[in-house]
């Protein structure tokens, strides 16, 4: 049986016991970006991302059962830079035990969807290292910098919006 199959991509606003969960993921994979966040601010910040039902910001939850195996977010800004670029895919993360099954990139897919359903012609997203990962999904490069101390890569993808 193809464990994807079992797969249910939701809304975070349907399951606020996540929360913590995704809170901890992200501070152990981009807490350096913000050093300064504690784990207090960053759950705040998420519970108050969940009281918000439609637009802008989105967070989408992979799970299967009662697990929730990944994430990803669709928001304003990700970036202090480059405020002229808008909207943003971030915070895409799969559980290390269900990497490789193309988990991130349905998440993916599904926040380029829910950008062109709010009429985003384009989508941004910067990595410090996956690059290819977003390329073989059809993300086109936009610039190389250095952000916040890392060597970064700022993306771009067309989205259906007419």
């Amino acid at each position: 049986v193809n464990p994807i199959m079992n797969l249910i991509i939701d809304n975070l606003t349907n399951h606020p016991e996540f929360i913590s969960k995704l809170v901890y993921w992200f501070h152990a994979e981009w807490g350096h970006f913000h050093p300064q966040t504690t784990i207090e601010q960053r759950i705040a910040s998420l519970k108050e991302r969940c009281v918000q039902t439609s637009g802008l910001p989105l967070t989408l939850i992979a799970r299967m059962g009662d697990h929730v195996i990944g994430t990803a977010s669709l928001i304003k800004h990700d970036m202090e830079v480059h405020l002229e670029l808008t909207p943003w895919l971030s915070s895409v993360y799969v559980d290390t035990e269900h990497r490789r099954q193309g988990i991130g990139s349905q998440l993916v897919k599904r926040i380029v969807q829910e950008a062109a359903n709010i009429n985003a012609k384009i989508l941004y997203l910067f990595t410090p290292d996956r690059e290819n990962f977003y390329a073989r999904m059809g993300w086109q490069l936009l610039y190389r910098e250095k952000y916040r101390g890392q060597q970064v890569v700022l993306m771009e993808i067309r989205t259906a919006a007419k």
